[in-house]
């Protein structure tokens, strides 16, 4: 394989335009009753904002150590800021898989406000099945290959990070492409912009 594909990109698609949400549901909330009125709803609400806030600014920072990469001076081998965009990428596709499953309950939940589960359209691309299996067997991996370095077992020759390449994430003969990754971020966040100004409803009679 050529050496220019085993390293990452020049640079990735730029996320930094989509805003952390979380304190502005938590204002709304706290000011003029956002949010769902449902307990269980309301968890899943919260944490649905939290988690893809997380993923954004994981994305943000495993970017971010790419262009620092590609900017270490001649003579710097700049293998640290590797490491450090494979951590900041291994968190992203931890907290963006929990957000699916969050997204996907709180769709489905009896209790939820109608108008609340209608944001998350099902048509949505990260809600669909081939993205969540991406994602899933992309993290299943690292956790099977990293039991098996606990166990003394790891093949000769295998890592035991996602790395960042320069069409995706790949860990063994998984892969996510930057294109697919930036674009179910994208979409997750403009869902979210919309879960976080929810306001429920007061029951009839009451408004």
């Amino acid at each position: 394989m050529p050496q220019d594909i085993l390293l990452p990109p020049s640079d990735i698609p730029d996320l930094s335009s989509l805003r952390a949400q979380t304190e502005w549901a938590a204002l709304l909330r706290f000011f003029v009753g956002g949010g769902s009125s449902d307990t269980v709803a309301h968890a899943l609400f919260v944490n649905s904002i939290r988690l893809h806030d997380a993923a954004i600014q994981e994305y943000g920072l495993g970017r971010q150590a790419i262009l620092e990469f590609h900017s270490c001076a001649p003579g710097q081998f700049g293998i640290g800021y590797i490491a450090q965009a494979t951590t900041h990428f291994e968190s992203c596709i931890w907290h963006l898989e929990r957000f699916i499953k969050h997204a996907r309950a709180l769709r489905s939940l009896k209790s939820a406000e109608i108008e609340l589960k209608a944001i998350i359209s099902r048509d949505l691309s990260f809600l669909s099945q081939s993205t969540e299996n991406q994602i899933t067997q992309l993290r299943h991996t690292l956790a099977h290959l990293e039991g098996a370095a606990l166990r003394g077992k790891l093949p000769q020759g295998t890592s035991v990070s996602f790395m960042p390449l320069e069409h995706g994430l790949s860990i063994s003969n998984h892969v996510i492409l930057w294109s697919d990754l930036a674009q179910w971020l994208r979409d997750a966040h403009a869902c979210i912009k919309r879960l976080a100004l929810f306001k429920s409803s007061p029951p009839k009679g009451e408004a």
